[in-house]
C-alpha cells in the first residue's frame, strides 16, 4: 500500500511540475485530416487534396474511404482513398503523393501495387478502377473531375 501511495505522490509531483504558469508561452494546436498512408504519417501527404477529392466524390454520389493498406513497391509517402463500386470495397483506388514528380516516378510501381486495371496519373494523384467493375464510366468520370488536372 505504501508503494502505491509513493507512486501516486511521485506522479502528482511530476504532473504539478509540468503544469506551471503558461500565460507567457504561446500555444499552438495542430490537427490533421486525411487518409493514413502506409508510411504511418497521418495527414502528412496531400491531406488537403485527399480531403478535397473525398468531398468532391461524395458530392458526386460516390463514397471515398481513407485506406491504410500498404502499396508494396511504392517507396514514397502517400495518402490512399478507396472507392467502393458494385460489390467491391475497392472498386477504384486513388493515391495522393506530395507532388506531381513523385507521382510520375511512382507510376509504374503503383500500377502494379494498386490492384486496379489501368492507372492514370493526374498531377500528384494516381487513380484507377478495378477491371471487374462492369460499368465504371460514371465513377471514372467523377474521379477524373475530382482529382487535380495533369
Amino acid at each position: 500500500m505504501r508503494l502505491i501511495a509513493a507512486v501516486l505522490t511521485v506522479l502528482a509531483l511530476a504532473f504539478a511540475a509540468g503544469c506551471g504558469d503558461d500565460e507567457d508561452e504561446p500555444t499552438t494546436t495542430t490537427s490533421t485530416s486525411g487518409a493514413t498512408g502506409a508510411t504511418g504519417e497521418t495527414g502528412s501527404v496531400g491531406e488537403t487534396v485527399a480531403v478535397d477529392v473525398q468531398g468532391c466524390l461524395e458530392g458526386a454520389g460516390f463514397e471515398a474511404n481513407d485506406s491504410d493498406s500498404e502499396l508494396i513497391g511504392v517507396e514514397s509517402s502517400y495518402e490512399k482513398l478507396d472507392v467502393p463500386l458494385e460489390d467491391l470495397d475497392q472498386g477504384a483506388s486513388i493515391v495522393v503523393f506530395e507532388d506531381a514528380e513523385t507521382a510520375e516516378s511512382e507510376a509504374e510501381a503503383a500500377d502494379v501495387a494498386m490492384g486496379v486495371a489501368e492507372t492514370t496519373v493526374a498531377g500528384n494523384v494516381i487513380w484507377g478502377a478495378d477491371s471487374s467493375v462492369s460499368e465504371p464510366e460514371d465513377a471514372e468520370a467523377a474521379i477524373e473531375g475530382c482529382v487535380p488536372a495533369s
